[in-house]
Parts: structure tokens; C-alpha cells; sequence
């Protein structure tokens, strides 16, 4: 911080360090409806996640970053995405 500031009733004094917590955002009942429920539905069109890049960002708002962000990045983000891409064909190319 390269002055003092404030957040609700918090003094944050210039040249402290603040880190934001990636992992709650996807957690917050705030943004999401029943967050701790596993509800892809969410993300398919008119859901109310359906605007959210998960795999980007690039959105005004961060609802979620599964891969995290920056130094703290996941390495393996580019790896799961092609795995995921290769489960998701196998899958179709099978379906009966």
C-alpha cells in the first residue's frame, strides 16, 4: 500500500502488505447461491455463473479462479485443461 486506507473498520497503514484470499471468492454467499453445493448447472447458459471465465478471467468482477493468479498460479492449469478436453471426447465418442 502506498498510503493509509481503510476497509469497512479496518486501518490498513501504507507500506503493508494485504493478500486476498483466491479460494474464499469461489465460496462467498454473496456472489453465488448455495456456494458450498456441487451445482454445475450454474455455468450452462442463463445459470447464474454462465458469464463467469473460469479458465481467463478477464471479467470486471472475479467470482472464481480455480487455477489461482499470478506467482501463485497453478502449473499444471494447461495440462488438467487438456486432460479434461481428451476425458470430455472420450466421453462423447462412447455415449450410447
Amino acid at each position: 500500500m502506498d498510503k493509509d486506507a481503510f476497509l469497512d473498520m479496518y486501518a490498513i497503514p501504507k507500506g503493508s502488505t494485504v493478500n486476498v484470499s483466491l479460494a474464499n471468492t469461489g465460496c462467498d454467499a454473496i456472489l453465488w447461491t448455495d456456494p458450498n453445493m456441487l451445482t454445475p448447472e450454474r455455468f450452462m447458459e442463463g445459470g447464474e455463473g454462465s458469464s463467469v471465465n473460469c479458465i481467463s478471467g478477464g471479467q470486471t468482477t472475479t467470482k472464481m479462479m480455480p487455477f489461482g493468479a499470478g506467482q501463485r498460479a497453478c502449473p499444471g492449469a494447461a495440462n488438467a485443461l487438456m486432460v479434461l478436453q481428451s476425458f470430455v471426447e472420450e466421453l462423447v465418442k462412447r455415449f450410447q
